[in-house]
């Protein structure tokens, strides 16, 4: 094996070096160069790296699961949004859910959404705002939530109305 030095490790040059290293039995040297690197030893980074490996599996499987789920979702959150929504609103709320329960939230959006105007319904729209803040949103969520409940809360130009004031 050709001489590696840190600096040259440390700037890319025949970074392969580390892997014969290793392959050679040769870990002392390995680890210094990944220690230089990236501050870990190389068996560190292996134990690392398998540990990201079985959670994305692990997530992997989660994520086929969940995918399995989406047709008995639909049904369950079609309903709900039924007991809590407008007649009018439900033909809009039926094509909107299954495409929320696949996408980043994973749905969460859509209980949040009928929190929020089962609130203004049964209270007022201050009280559905109050509801609205306290589920901290981020940037994204909060405009998504802001267009659900444009379009299925009945009062839903004038709850952002008051929303912006």
């Amino acid at each position: 094996m050709s001489r590696l030095t840190v600096k040259d490790a440390v700037s890319g040059k025949d970074i392969n070096n580390l892997l014969e290293a290793n392959n050679e039995n040769q870990t002392g040297a390995a680890d210094a160069y990944m220690l230089a690197i990236g501050g870990k030893t190389y068996s560190q980074y292996k134990k690392e790296r398998k540990e990201r490996e079985e959670r994305r599996k692990e997530y992997d499987r989660w994520e086929e699961e969940y995918k399995a789920k989406i047709p008995a979702l639909t049904k369950i959150w079609i309903d709900e949004g039924h007991k809590v929504l407008s007649e009018d609103k439900w033909q809009m709320w039926n094509e909107c859910v299954p495409i929320r329960l696949g996408d980043l939230y994973k749905g969460i959006e859509l209980g949040q959404c009928l929190d929020i105007i089962r609130t203004v319904k049964e209270k007022s729209i201050a009280d559905g705002i109050e509801v609205m803040k306290k589920q901290d949103h981020s940037g994204l969520s909060w405009s998504l939530m802001k267009t659900m409940i444009k379009d299925f809360c009945d009062c839903g130009d004038e709850f952002l109305a008051q929303l912006d004031e």
